[in-house]
């Protein structure tokens, strides 16, 4: 119903009852001012909170007891914007004192009241408690401030869009990589910033995840970068989460070419190479490891595989450990007896590389595995070849000797006897004498050669 078609009598009754209303109501306050601001009238509910003062307010002016000097400046200025103002009325947010000296709040609307030549005479002030709903509204802020200050501290770029294609809300880094500020996106149409052009993949990629419910991810270039952008359905609309991965791509291409070399290198080769990113996804590999790989998982290898997920059960830590020391610029080799499906055993070296790029940053790692188990075994049968000749040079030097030096101590105890001794028996004695150190230079012989043979052996076992 239109106010103005009502008669002056139905007026007055109508604002009679809403003053009558409030008068009584034991939940608003009704307060009438003069133009200083002392208290004309008071409703009985605001009287009753100010009771523990112990003075009749009528007459007085808001002071100190009731207020704290910066809600008693607002309150002054609002009460001089409803007499200078008069058409207007003031909505003002006070604390005011409780009897236990903590503050309670109170919302309040201030109007003029006029005499019938339009001169303000009184100010009417209308008011309640709001302190629950301020302190709702003072965590709500506090937690929208929290929010916001984590999203402005993450390095994604970040945007709320309403189901009216609206910007809701976005951070400080999506304000650096479009290039506005948040009062030139908040509250926008999003295609009228950034029309449906065809190129590029964020139209179809937001309205897929807006009108079908469907998380969807996908790589952008814009602005001469690359990002790695995420869109979430959500009831508000959707929420788009994107990252700068240009460098990341930039170290991609880098690895991709330095795995094309390597791939045309180590062709040749009968060891496994492959080449990994920082984050251990494969970036290419040789031949052999392609054959390796699949027999010992039975898995086509591809570029792009999480290597990790393939790694030797026990082998886990070593190679994470390892991996880690390699990009941090060191070269690490290990050797390792690995089991394989079919039972048997193998030795094998892991060598891990640090890859460089132009710039000299780490960009990867050379993950090489060599078939040692030959050169192994060889070694084991080299160690068992010297086992044997140091017996038999034992043997040689210590018991085949022993007899040869008791007849060289007998012959040499008989030639030094006072006893007579005839020509044949020194001719025969001379002869065994002979024979005995012949074979003692042959014994010396054979035990030098098998010393040389046993060294030499260590040298190849070492190498």
């Amino acid at each position: 119903m239109d106010v103005n078609l009502l008669d002056c009598d139905t007026v007055a009754g109508i604002e009679h009852h809403l003053y009558q209303h409030f008068a009584n109501s034991s939940h608003y306050f009704l307060v009438k001012r003069d133009l200083v601001g002392c208290y004309t009238y008071i409703n009985p509910s605001y009287k009753k909170k100010f009771d523990f003062l112990g003075i009749d307010l009528l007459g007085q002016t808001p002071h100190l007891t009731m207020y704290s000097r910066i809600d008693l400046e607002k309150l002054n200025h609002a009460l001089s914007k409803v007499i200078t103002h008069h058409e207007e009325t003031s909505t003002v947010q006070l604390r005011e004192k409780a009897p236990n000296g903590e503050f309670w709040w109170a919302k309040w609307d201030f109007s003029a009241i006029k005499d019938e030549f339009g001169n303000v005479v009184e100010i009417l002030c209308v008011g309640y408690d709001n302190t629950a709903n301020y302190v709702h509204e003072l965590k709500y802020f506090e937690y929208a401030q929290k929010i916001n200050s984590i999203l402005n501290s993450i390095t994604d770029g970040f945007c709320v869009v309403n189901h009216a294609w609206t910007i809701t809300r976005v951070n400080k880094v999506f304000e650096q990589t479009v290039g506005l500020t948040s009062p030139e996106l908040i509250g926008k149409n999003l295609w009228a910033l950034f029309p449906d052009t065809e190129g590029y993949h964020f139209p179809k990629a937001y309205k897929k995840a807006m009108y079908e419910k469907e998380t969807v991810r996908f790589e952008e270039f814009f602005a001469g970068k690359c990002f790695f952008t995420t869109v979430y359905p959500s009831p508000e609309g959707i929420t788009v989460f994107f990252q700068d991965i240009t460098e990341e791509k930039e170290q991609e291409k880098i690895l991709k070419q330095q795995a094309i070399k390597l791939k045309a290198i180590s062709n040749g080769t009968a060891d496994v190479y492959m080449l990994l990113d920082r984050n251990c996804r494969l970036v290419g590999f040789n031949q052999v490891a392609q054959k390796e790989f699949f027999d010992f998982y039975n898995v086509e290898i591809k570029e792009g595989m999480d290597f990790t997920q393939y790694l030797i059960k026990g082998t886990e830590e070593g190679f994470q450990k390892n991996f880690t020391k390699a990009l941090s610029g060191e070269k690490i080799n290990k050797e390792l007896l690995i089991p394989y499906p079919d039972g048997t055993k193998k030795w094998k070296q892991f060598r891990y590389f640090p890859v460089y790029d132009e710039r000299g940053e780490i960009t990867g790692v050379s993950f090489n595995v060599i078939d040692i188990d030959t050169i192994k075994k060889q070694q084991e049968l080299l160690k068992k070849r010297n086992y044997i000749l140091e017996e038999i040079a034992y043997i040689q030097s210590h018991e085949l000797r022993r007899p040869v030096a008791n007849i060289l101590g007998i012959i040499n105890i008989v030639n030094n006897s006072q006893d007579p001794c005839t020509e044949d028996m020194k001719l025969y004695l001379s002869h065994l004498q002979k024979a005995a150190e012949d074979l003692d230079q042959i014994i010396h012989h054979i035990v030098n050669m098998t010393y040389y043979d046993f060294v030499s052996d260590k040298e190849v076992e070492s190498h």
